[in-house]
């Protein structure tokens, strides 16, 4: 428990940030207070191309 976040969810995608989603994806979820379960990844901070990658393909996930 939390169970994982659902990126398909439409409203959950109109609601959340791009900043948003690229702290979560360095920082954890720790980092937006949400669960440590949510692994940081500070060696991506250095690799703003490989974060915004990540974004997209988040993003990408969203259902129509």
């Amino acid at each position: 428990q939390p169970p994982p976040r659902n990126f398909t969810d439409p409203a959950w995608q109109a609601k959340v940030t791009d900043e948003h989603i690229e702290k979560i994806i360095v920082g954890g979820g720790q980092s937006v207070g949400l669960s440590m379960m949510m692994t940081a990844n500070p060696d991506l901070a250095a690799k703003p191309d490989v974060v915004k990658a990540l974004r997209a393909h988040v993003r990408s996930l969203k259902a129509n």
